[in-house]
């Protein structure tokens, strides 16, 4: 899922449908406040968004085939300030 909206990470564990799974994993990836040695204020994100939403989609679906998990992810678009999440991935 792409979104404009800061990431929930309670809504991307909500589209994992998988509770017979013992275990959840997550991974946050957050705006750093240094590229190349200089402060940064945000980094803005662009996707074409029906071909990001689809190759997200491709991802969780091969996961799923591959390991037997489900799998969820959601990216931000726009500007994300540091410290904000820009893609949170669950699997179960």
């Amino acid at each position: 899922m792409l979104t404009e909206a800061p990431l929930d990470l309670e809504e991307v564990l909500g589209r994992l449908g998988a509770r017979d799974h013992g275990a959840v994993v997550t991974f946050s990836g957050v705006v750093r406040g240094l590229e190349g040695g200089a402060p940064i204020g945000a980094i803005v994100y662009e996707a074409y968004r029906p071909m990001a939403e689809a190759e997200l989609a491709r991802i969780a679906r091969e996961a799923s085939a591959r390991w037997s998990v489900a799998a969820a992810a959601s990216h931000r678009l726009g500007a994300v300030k540091v410290g904000e999440a820009s893609l949170i991935v669950a699997v179960q």
